[in-house]
């Protein structure tokens, strides 16, 4: 039983890692491409539906859970296991995220030329 706690809080901290990791990075994808856009002419609808994507998203109200669920659990000696979950999800999902996009690039080059 001594090794199933650790075990099992990793395994949360790593699906927790995977959650907010899609949730936010798809915010994040929205709002770049809200920005990208350029065939709104007036500022009003644009301002009006980035305000709604980040008020209706659930990227950031999924990080700020996060945030203060991390601010109340730091103390517990548990939360290391959790932390070192979580930031495994984030560190390999990140990698992963950086290989395909440089994949993609690539292969856009190339069918370019």
């Amino acid at each position: 039983m001594d090794l199933l706690l650790p075990i099992a809080l990793v395994v949360v901290g790593f699906v927790t890692g995977t959650l907010v990791f899609s949730r936010v990075g798809r915010w994040v994808v929205t709002l770049y491409e809200l920005l990208k856009d350029r065939t709104e002419a007036r500022v009003s609808s644009r301002v009006g539906k980035l305000v709604s994507v980040s008020l209706l998203s659930s990227g950031p109200w999924i990080l700020i859970l996060v945030t203060v669920f991390a601010y109340y659990v730091i103390s517990k000696p548990w939360a290391t296991w959790l932390f070192a979950g979580f930031s495994a999800a984030i560190v390999v999902f990140g990698l992963l995220t950086i290989h395909f996009a440089r994949k993609a690039t690539s292969a856009r080059r190339q069918d370019a030329a």
